[in-house]
């Protein structure tokens, strides 16, 4: 432990001047601009062939024996189920598994360091959040590990490799890189066979043909977009601001609609009478809020200065921020939802990242980022270890729930359906 502190007094010193200096609004600009990297210059993937999930219902962990068992008795979907490749060490088994559908076992040497490598120029103040959230981590299990932080300034090709260099003269293998698209990408070009990178940031249908030993945490945007569509109707209308992680946010939303109509609201314009005065557009729409919480914000309180009142209003994870109660108004938000992927934690582990200036329960890169260090934690240092996360990684993308809020009161109410929300509002006299 003693080393993680000496890592963590040399990362404080590179970091906290920058931090200090950002403000709130300079915050949701640099995670425009972080986002809008990740996304930029990418297709549609096409739709996935169907494949098989074995869900396993069992708390006891099937050890070998327990495996072979199931063999015997002709129980295959059992024995698929119950599976955990990671805790397995019987070729025969492993073999068996991955010739029925299971996916790929990375098996790496021993190791108990991980590298973070932080192109500090790029992410700006997610650096400490990254950090942060991985320190909180450790801290909460108590794991013997070796942690180094890397800052290699930026994601240029030369940056990457002598971070990654670094990292590899003093015998790391596991590495946790808080990249943007651009620079997962070249991760994907540099990684070696015995090594495994967790990229916190990016999902992976935005990297081209990624190793198996890449693994992705970013949020499925298209997937909640998918979501929030349940709670719409047929006119549909998405602003964007501009950025390519908006403008690929509204090619979800476009590529799903059939009465489709989109606006930008760009650079520090806030008046958006021209926008608005097309009433006919926006009354009775469904609204696709693309925009961070500032812009959002005037969207929703200029409509109604036009006395435009649209079916709802709707947003991603990007807008899942406590802040959204106090920048709109509780009027302008009765038909507001709003997508998550993160899950509930342990209260301790809450407190412990707020300690850390980190709140889980909203900031996805730190969920994101802890939830990469019990990866490898779990299932390459200490695979003993409990579990704080209840994610599962499948074909080297961590798979997020969806859940959709309403913003009614002062606090995310979770909603199972547009019948539930619309009995609600009967109920409430809405």
């Amino acid at each position: 432990m003693k080393r993680i502190f000496l890592f963590l007094v040399i990362f404080v010193s590179l970091f906290a001047a920058q931090n200090e200096a950002l403000s709130e609004m300079q915050d949701e600009i640099t995670e425009a601009k972080f986002e809008s990297n990740i996304t930029k210059n990418q297709s549609l993937s096409s739709i996935p062939p169907a494949k098989i999930t074995y869900i396993n219902l069992e708390p006891e962990f099937c050890d070998s024996s327990c495996l072979n068992e199931l063999i015997k008795s002709d129980m295959l979907a059992s024995f698929m189920a119950r599976f955990e490749p990671a805790k397995i060490d019987d070729k025969a088994l492993l073999d068996l598994y991955t010739s029925l559908g299971g996916e790929m076992v990375l098996k790496l040497a021993q190791s108990d360091k991980i590298a973070v490598i932080i192109p500090q120029k790029i992410i700006k103040s997610y650096a400490n959040v990254v950090s942060n959230a991985i320190l909180s981590y450790i801290l909460k299990q108590d794991a013997n590990v070796e942690v180094k932080f890397i800052n290699s300034s930026d994601e240029s090709l030369p940056s990457l490799q002598n971070a990654l260099q670094n990292a590899r003269n003093e015998g790391f293998i596991y590495f946790i890189a808080a990249l943007t698209q651009n620079g997962a990408n070249i991760v994907n070009s540099l990684i070696l066979p015995n090594e495994l990178i967790y990229i916190p940031s990016v999902h992976s249908s935005f990297v081209v043909a990624p190793k198996p030993n890449l693994i992705f945490g970013g949020v499925d945007y298209k997937a909640q977009i998918s979501a929030l569509l349940a709670f719409a109707n047929e006119k549909i209308v998405a602003f964007d601001d501009g950025s390519a992680l908006a403008q690929k946010l509204n090619e979800y939303v476009r590529m799903q609609s059939s009465d489709y109509y989109e606006s930008s609201i760009t650079g520090k314009d806030i008046n958006l009478n021209d926008t608005l005065s097309k009433k006919s557009k926006f009354d009775n729409a469904s609204v696709f809020l693309n925009i961070p919480i500032v812009k959002a914000s005037l969207v929703a309180t200029q409509m109604r200065g036009f006395e435009i009142k649209p079916y709802a209003l709707l947003s991603t994870q990007i807008n899942f921020l406590p802040n959204i109660f106090s920048a709109i108004t509780q009027r302008d938000r009765q038909n507001l939802f709003v997508a998550n992927s993160l899950n509930s934690l342990d209260e301790r582990f809450l407190g412990l990242g707020d300690l850390f200036g980190v709140d889980f329960r909203y900031s996805q890169i730190g969920y994101s980022s802890a939830l990469g260090v019990e990866y490898i934690y779990t299932n390459f240092i200490n695979k003993s270890a409990n579990k704080i996360f209840t994610e599962r990684v499948e074909g080297s993308q961590v798979l997020y729930d969806v859940k959709i809020y309403d913003t009614k009161s002062d606090h995310f109410n979770e909603v199972k359906s547009q019948e539930q929300n619309l009995e609600q509002n009967s109920t409430n006299g809405i």
